[in-house]
């Protein structure tokens, strides 16, 4: 949410990571590179989440924007059928781009909402 009220959307990229995992079989060596580069960034997010947001915000700068430069350089050199599961994968990144990289930005926006979203579950009753 803005300061004004407004919602921004982003987006999750352990979603993105699972559509790339669903196609490994058809693309190994193309899907390999980029579930390398999503895990860098889990990894990043990992040793920033163990401070607070300032180092977060540092650490996204330092590491995980380069990571982003190259999952995008890396998107931009693909092709592939659409109708493929790796053309899907690709799809889906593609389409979620700017909404993935807003957590570049603002250190309060996680790279993943499974935290999110399972607290959204619980709060509900409906999840473990």
């Amino acid at each position: 949410a803005q300061a004004n009220g407004s919602v921004t959307l982003v987006q999750c990229w352990a979603h993105v990571r699972r559509a790339f995992f669903e196609c490994e079989g058809h693309e190994p060596d193309k899907v390999a590179r980029v579930l390398g580069l999503i895990n860098e960034l889990f990894r990043i997010e990992r040793e920033a989440n163990s401070g607070p947001p300032s180092m977060r915000a540092a650490l996204r700068k330092e590491k995980s924007a380069s990571v982003i430069d190259d999952i995008d350089a890396w998107q931009k050199s693909m092709q592939a059928l659409p109708q493929s599961a790796f053309g899907k994968a690709l799809v889906y990144l593609r389409e979620r781009w700017q909404a993935l990289t807003l957590f570049l930005g603002d250190a309060r926006i996680p790279e993943d909402m499974k935290d999110i979203a399972r607290f959204r579950l619980e709060e509900r009753g409906l999840g473990a």
